[in-house]
C-alpha cells in the first residue's frame, strides 16, 4: 500500500508528493509471499528468514498476526519436517516463551476424569 507523504515545499514547488511505503500493509503480503513461493523446497536460507525470533525483546517488537505468519510460512517451507506430534508443537515454541509454554501444559487436567 503506498501512502503520500507531503512535504512543505512540494505543494509549493508543484511537485508531485512522493509515495512511501507502509510497512504494516506490505511486511505480512511479503511473508506470505515468500512462505507460497518456496512452498515444499526445504530451503534452509528462506526458512532462516522466516523463523521465529528467539528472544523476548525481538517477540515483544512483532505484532501477534506477523508472527503467525512467519511460523505458518516456516512450515510452509519445512513441509517435510511438519508432523502431528506434541512434541513438533514444543519444539515450534520460540525459546523465550517455553518457560510459560511448560507451565501451562502442567496446568491442564487430564481427561480420565470423566463423571
Amino acid at each position: 500500500m503506498l501512502v503520500p507523504t507531503t512535504g512543505t515545499l512540494d505543494g509549493l514547488l508543484g511537485r508531485a508528493p512522493e509515495l512511501a511505503v507502509a510497512p504494516d500493509a506490505t511486511i505480512p503480503a511479503a511473508i506470505l509471499a515468500l512462505g507460497l513461493i518456496y512452498l515444499r523446497t526445504n530451503d534452509a536460507a528462506t526458512a532462516a528468514l522466516l523463523a521465529v525470533p528467539s528472544s523476548r525483546a525481538e517477540l515483544l517488537r512483532l505484532r501477534p498476526d506477523v508472527l503467525y505468519l512467519q511460523r505458518l510460512c516456516h512450515g510452509l517451507v519445512l513441509w517435510s519436517s511438519v508432523a502431528p506430534t506434541a512434541d513438533f508443537i514444543a519444539t515450534s515454541v520460540p525459546t523465550a516463551l517455553q518457560p510459560a509454554y511448560v507451565g501451562a501444559k502442567r496446568k491442564e487436567t487430564p481427561d480420565s476424569e470423566d463423571g
